[in-house]
């Protein structure tokens, strides 16, 4: 009898245990996408028709969707509970997209769809695009693009300009939500840089 009762206790222990563990819940993964406000609607004034806003390349440390983070000059983490909704560079080309096609410098701005009839081509490469950590006290967003325009109308394809842009935006507080708020700001502030760097070369003056 005793033994029986033994058995059962030792059966409803383990089924116990074995429910507390499937009942862990782990957090979930939280997805983010990337956002900044529009310039004003500008006149248009340039000759350019079109300009072709190529798909941006990014640099392999932060192909993936997870968080990358900087912890010294040469540890980097990836974070899987925070990631981007889609692939960062397919973000940051819609936001291009938009963000020229506000500006008044091009009669249109397209995707990479319509490259035979594009008078200008903008290639793009991410260079950084992370969380520096280094000094916990500190915490930065880190956002970097690198930018060639290249001029279709001529004979040969011309490299017009080719620079690079980055943007170092403390966080507010050590969080996702944080980081991203302070990777908008770059993208904007590298946005606004790259209106002026196109401007030189798209108006009358400069023709």
């Amino acid at each position: 009898m005793f033994k029986k009762l033994r058995q059962y206790s030792t059966i409803s222990l383990c089924s116990l245990l074995l429910a507390s563990c499937f009942s862990v819940k782990y957090p979930e993964q939280q997805t983010y996408m990337l956002n900044i406000a529009m310039p004003q609607q500008e006149k248009i004034t340039t000759k350019h028709n079109l300009l072709m806003i190529a798909t941006p390349t990014i640099a392999a440390q932060f192909q993936n969707n997870t968080f990358v983070y900087r912890t010294s000059a040469i540890h980097y983490l990836t974070d899987y509970y925070n990631a981007f909704f889609i692939p960062p560079n397919l973000q940051i080309k819609q936001l291009i997209t938009e963000y020229l096609s506000h500006a008044g410098l091009f009669q249109q701005v397209v995707g990479q769809s319509n490259i035979m009839r594009a008078d200008l081509i903008l290639q793009t490469e991410i260079t950084a695009l992370y969380a520096d950590y280094r000094n916990s006290n500190y915490p930065k967003g880190v956002i970097a693009m690198q930018f060639m325009l290249l001029n279709k109308e001529a004979k040969k394809s011309e490299i017009l300009f080719n620079t690079t842009f980055s943007e170092t935006i403390p966080l507010q507080q050590k969080d996702s939500q944080s980081l991203v708020l302070a990777w908008n700001q770059g993208l904007q502030k590298i946005l606004k840089q790259l209106t002026v760097k196109l401007k030189t070369v798209t108006s009358p003056a400069s023709i």
